[in-house]
This record gives structure tokens, sequence and C-alpha cells, in this order.
């Protein structure tokens, strides 16, 4: 009885240990960060000269970091023991730059900061609540210091602590294995490849001839590859880059037998429906993650089959794995790869560490999209503004204050975002408006007002249909805007043309090919073909029409189908759509965009 009453008590004790621990840690995280953001917050003068910062206070707050990680790794806080070291080495990295910390830098370390303060704080309402807090809700932060180049990358699977390790696989029967070359000493001294592995690097022949048989195919797969990789870095909306990914993670499979690697492909598509479906989130780390397949996809093409013995290739694998549990097909995972890797199942899908995480960064918002709002609301109120003169004749001193003083405003405002053309004509009309005070206005000069007010507008939404780095000219003039408007109206019906024609040739192949299906594809393509000569896009319009001429000598053939070359024109449509996706969303068909319709348009001649 007295043990358990001793037990009762030291739990107690240690209870309250804890609780004052944390509540010490949350006091002196706050102490940090408010002094990481007087440094960081400094104007660039102030930072080049911020001497004491970039010396004796960037050790100093290192070493504070220093004991925060030690006693958040006692408490088993081990995530935030890590992001603490790592917000540790880019504390010191930045003050042993000689140069002031960019706008990258600063925000990765006063988001990291300001999240590990309120992430000690969550914890500390989570032991109350006696709720267990999930991993991952601190992953954006080393995220965010990997990608501004203050801190090492670290996956989320090593995060989480996940459990999963590749098992031996080889296979008694001979003709699945060969003798290779030695492995490079280097790259054994250097931790590349597991303890168990094969010195002899006893490979597949299946997948090996079965990728140098299609060394053309993966340069073309990895090119339609590439072309979604960089529009799903650059984007919000990732619909259809998801959908090219996707095209060539279900063809890639299907051009090799080898059980490892077609398993991965497979996976590969099978995660990008989850995304789709909203049971993952589509993180900045995670589009990051889609990387790693254009490597497998170079070394592919160049005839080279791909080691999962070899660490950079594992890794991506096991991530793949555990992001293909963490989206809830736990059961698909175990089951695909059971005879390939170890696996343990985990008890949190991402679902709720994005409800958790959610509750943890509340109050850190991103302010660029209500500045936005802002500025149409003021145009708004200075248009009824100058209808209100209009109607009566009447235009007082008040009208002209509220007129100008917006006007500045938000000129000043778009010359900070680069948009000196809208921004230059409203600063002129501002001006005109001064002179009202001498002479009333007349329509003349309320008709040009409004129109430097709709330049500002049609800026907005032609920046709002480009892509977040600003590949749209924010300074185009107002025809141009509305050119570019009657072109994505366009690109959009010329897409919807191709999807309906690509999901005809698909129902075609799953229908054991009948014929039926295709009878108006031909016709469905001449629309497009017309859209793409218009607009100056010659391959284009040559692809488009190549499909449209092989679909229809498909129609009309009693001969056997021929599934390769309807692939390829697949894969073509696939491309296409893409191309007309990217041009609806105001973007131009940059070299690599060519490159790939010039290679379909090669491969389908063949």
């Amino acid at each position: 009885m007295s043990q358990a009453l001793a037990e009762q008590i030291d739990a107690v004790q240690s209870s309250r240990f804890i609780d004052s621990s944390l509540e010490s840690l949350s006091e002196e995280l706050a102490s940090i960060q408010k002094s990481i953001s007087e440094a960081l917050d400094a104007d660039s003068e102030e930072l080049s000269e911020a001497a004491e910062f970039e010396s004796a206070e960037a050790a100093k707050l290192a070493s504070r970091l220093a004991e925060i990680s030690a006693a958040l790794g006692m408490l088993g806080l081990a995530e935030a023991a890590k992001l603490v070291e790592h917000l540790k080495l880019a504390v010191i990295k930045v003050g042993e730059s000689p140069e002031p910390a960019n706008v990258k830098q600063r925000q990765a370390i006063f988001e990291a900061g300001y999240l590990l303060a309120r992430y000690v704080e969550y914890v500390r309402n989570q032991r109350n609540s006696k709720t267990e807090e999930p991993p991952l809700l601190l992953a954006p932060c080393f995220y965010m210091l990997a990608s501004a180049g203050l801190a090492p990358f670290i996956d989320e699977s090593d995060l989480a602590n996940a459990n999963i390790s590749l098992s031996a696989y080889s296979s008694e029967d001979p003709a699945y294995i060969d003798a290779a070359d030695n492995l490079d000493a280097a790259a054994i001294s250097s931790g590349d490849c597991s303890p168990n592995y094969n010195p002899e690097q006893q490979q597949n022949l299946k997948q090996r001839e079965a990728i140098c048989a299609n060394q053309p195919t993966y340069r073309r797969l990895r090119k339609m590859y590439q072309v979604a990789l960089i529009g799903l870095l650059r984007d919000a909306s990732c619909e259809e880059q998801l959908k090219l990914i996707d095209r060539v993670a279900n063809r890639s499979a299907g051009l090799v037998s080898e059980q490892v690697l077609q398993t991965a492909w497979q996976a590969l598509s099978v995660l990008v429906g989850q995304i789709k479906d909203k049971k993952l989130a589509l993180t900045p780390q995670r589009k990051h993650f889609f990387a790693r397949f254009d490597r497998w996809l170079r070394d592919m093409s160049r005839g080279h089959y791909i080691e999962f013995h070899e660490r950079g290739n594992f890794n991506a694998l096991r991530e793949l794995i555990f992001l293909l549990m963490l989206s809830g097909s736990q059961r698909y995972a175990l089951s695909a790869f059971d005879n390939i890797a170890e696996i343990s199942a985990i008890k949190w899908i991402d679902e709720d560490i994005q409800t958790q995480r959610r509750a943890v960064e509340s109050g850190l918002r991103d302010s660029v999209g209500a500045m936005s709002g802002a500025i149409q609301d003021l145009l708004t109120a200075m248009k009824q503004r100058l209808n209100a003169i209009s109607e009566s004749d009447c235009c007082e001193a008040e009208d002209i204050n509220f007129l100008s003083d917006n006007m500045n405003t938000i000129a000043a405002v778009l010359r900070f975002c680069d948009f000196n053309s809208p921004a230059l004509t409203l600063g002129a009309a501002a001006d005109q408006v001064l002179a009202w005070a001498e002479e009333p206005p007349r329509e003349n000069a309320l008709l040009q007002v409004a129109d430097a007010m709709l330049s500002v507008e049609n800026a907005l939404m032609y920046s709002a249909l480009a892509d977040e780095n600003g590949t749209g000219n924010g300074n185009g003039s107002l025809e141009e805007g509305m050119i570019e408007q009657a072109h994505q109206h366009l690109f959009t019906e010329m897409q919807a043309s191709i999807a309906l024609s690509a999901r005809a040739l698909g129902s075609y192949m799953e229908s054991d090919f009948d014929r039926e299906h295709i009878a108006n594809v031909s016709s469905s393509l001449a629309g497009a073909i017309g859209g793409f000569q218009m607009v100056g896009l010659n391959d284009a319009a040559e692809l488009t029409a190549l499909c449209g001429q092989r679909v229809g000598e498909e129609y009309e053939s009693r001969e056997p189908a021929n599934v390769q070359g309807l692939e390829s024109i697949a894969d073509c449509l696939v491309s296409i759509e893409y191309l007309l996706h990217e041009l609806a969303a105001g973007r131009k068909s940059d070299g690599a965009m060519k490159q790939l319709i010039g290679e379909n348009l090669a491969a389908l001649r063949a």
C-alpha cells in the first residue's frame, strides 16, 4: 500500500515538474523569438551594420537554443528538440554570413521560432486534456529552414520515426540475376549501401533488359514528368500536374516487370490518387518529394537500372510507403510491399495531423491575399464615388481628396509589387483628379480616371491567372489583357475537347476495342487543330492532327488493335491537354513544353 502511494506521489511530482518545465521553456522560447524578431525585422542597412547579432548575439542565441533542445529531449519532445537544433544551425549560419539574411531566410527562422513557442504551449494544453499529440506538427518548419539553405533536409518518415526497412530481395532463379561490375569502393565506404549489400552487385536481368529496350519511351516520359514537376512546384492548383504524373507512373509501371520497381511506380500512382481525393495534403515538402522520381526516370532513360540498396533510392521508396500509409492506404501499402519491405503500421492519418497543425499554427496567416482584396474594395468605393460625381455634376473637395489619396495609396502598393505600368497610369490619374479643384471634371476626364481604375483591375486579374512566381506580366495594357482573356477561353474549350478525346480512347482500350468509342474522336480534335493554328502553335496543331489521323485509321482498320501505338497516342493527348491547361492559366509555351510536344511528335511519326 505504501509503495502504491509512493508511486502516485512520484507521478504527481513528475507531472508538476513537466508542467513547470514546459512553462519555463515557453517563456524562454518567447524571449528568444523576440530577440530573433528584433534582429530579422531590421531593414537591410541596419542588418549590414548589426555586428552584435552577427557575432556575439548569434552565438548567445545558439547557446540558449542548445540548452532548450536538451531540455525538450529530456521531456520526450523529440521532434521539437530536433527543430531547435535546426534553428540553432540556422541562427549560426545567418550570424556568420557576411551578407544580411534574405527574405526567405528571415521568414523561415521567424516562423520556426514562432511555431516552436506555439507548439510548447499546445503540448501543455494537451497534457491537461490527456490527448496524445501526433507527429509531424512541426514538419513545415524543417522544410522552410532547409529550402532557405539554413539546415539539412529531413524526410517526414524520419521525423515520425517510421519503422520501414527494405527486406533483402533476390531470386534463386539464375535467369533473374547477373554478376555486374563491383560497386565503387568510395560508394561502399560512404555508406550508400546497406550492411547486407551483395558485394557482387547481382542485378535483375529482366529489369535491365526492359529498361534498355524502352530508353526512348523513358526519355519522353521523363520530359512529361519534368513539365508536370515544374508546374507542381510553382502552382497552388495542381490537378492537371498530378494527372500528368499519374500517367507517367502508370506507363512506367507497365514497362517493367521487376517486382520492386514496378510496385514503386504503381504505389506512386496510388499516392497521386489519394492526393487528388484530398486524403493527403500536398504541402511544399511533399511537392519537393516528387522530384526524386525524376532522377529514377533520368537513370532509366539512360538504360541504367534502379538499385534500391542505394541509399537515395531506398529513402525515396521509404518515404513513398510512409506517405501512402499516412494517406489512409495502410492496407494497400502493407499488401503491396509485403515481400519487399518490413513495415510497422502507424496510428495517425494525415487528416488528424493537419487538424492539429492548424490548431498549433492559429494566428499565423499570409497577408498577400488580404492586400489584393483591400485594393479591390478601394477600387469599388472609388468607382461609386465617380458615379456619384457623374450623376450629380458636382465635385467637392472631399471627393477630390478621397479619390487622389486612395489612388496614390494603390499606386504605391502596385509599385511595390512591381506592377509599374498600371501604377504609373493610376498615379497620372491621381494628378488629374487634383486638377479638378480648379476646374470641375467633364465626362471625358471622368472616363479617363475610370479607365485607369480598370487597368488596375485588369492587372490584378491577369496576375491572379498567372502563376505564383510571377510569369504573368503585370504591366500589360488593357487591350493585351482582353486578348489574353479571349485566348484563355479558347484554350479552356480546346482542353475540354482534348480531354473528351482522351477519355474516348481510354474507353476504347478498356472495352476490348469496341470501335464505337472512337467514332467521333477525329472530328472532336479538328477544332483543337484550328485553335492551335490560330495562336501560332504549329507543332501542337500538327501533333493533334496526327493523333486524329491515327485514331481515324484505327477506327477504319479491321486489323487487331496496335496497343503500343494507342498508348503513344494517349501519351500525346495527355501532353496536349496539359499544354492547354498551362496556356489557359495564362502561362506561355516555354522551351520544356515545346520540347515535349516535339518529342511526342517524333515518337508518333516513328
